[in-house]
């Protein structure tokens, strides 16, 4: 199997190339049951942050130094912050900052109404965010190693499992730049990408 092979895995005959089994795979990664978190987010507006810590490409790893800044950040404008990926459980307190351990709970909270941000390095968490989350998603991916645009795994033109718009920061931009964009922003609905 090859994402080069675009033939092998779109459907050139529709209006639009789209990847062959769309409909089937959508259903599957998109219709199971999810975990009751009410218990977790207490009725109170909170966020998500996927954190990458691999040795493989390790330049896609998150900048801790900017991620943690915006957790403060965030913890300061009143915010409970849920965290996901190996090695994250280490910058989480148990109390205003979580560490999530399931992705079942992940997928819970980040398509809950009260979530106000997901956002992250570019890893399998926020592949999962980009069909299912549901508010606008925020990629941060510094090292130019992902092709946004013509990657399948990305949700390239072939895929596009995403119903949500989201926005590509090709560089870490400063912590108030980024809680501005990311939470008080109005949500938009359909597919866009905004590079910064």
């Amino acid at each position: 199997f090859s994402f080069l092979r675009y033939d092998k895995f779109c459907n050139p005959y529709t209006p639009v190339a789209r990847y062959r089994y769309w409909d089937e795979d959508y259903a599957l990664l998109t219709t199971f049951a999810k975990p009751d978190v009410e218990s977790l987010v207490n009725n109170a507006p909170f966020c998500c942050i996927a954190l990458r810590f691999r040795a493989h490409v390790h330049t896609r790893n998150s900048n801790m130094e900017f991620w943690t800044s915006v957790i403060e950040r965030l913890v300061k404008l009143g915010y409970k912050v849920f965290l996901v990926g190996r090695g994250a459980e280490s910058y989480a307190n148990g109390d205003t900052v979580v560490y999530v351990d399931q992705l079942a709970t992940y997928v819970a909270l980040i398509s809950h109404p009260l979530c106000k941000m997901t956002a992250g390095s570019a890893t399998g968490t926020m592949l999962l965010s980009m069909f299912s989350c549901t508010n606008q998603l925020h990629i941060v991916e510094n090292s130019g190693c992902s092709d946004m645009e013509n990657s399948a795994i990305f949700g390239g033109p072939c895929v596009h499992f995403m119903q949500i718009p989201y926005i590509w920061w090709s560089s870490y931009p400063d912590v108030d730049t980024f809680i501005d964009e990311s939470i008080k922003k109005d949500r938009h609905l359909g597919y866009s990408v905004i590079k910064y």
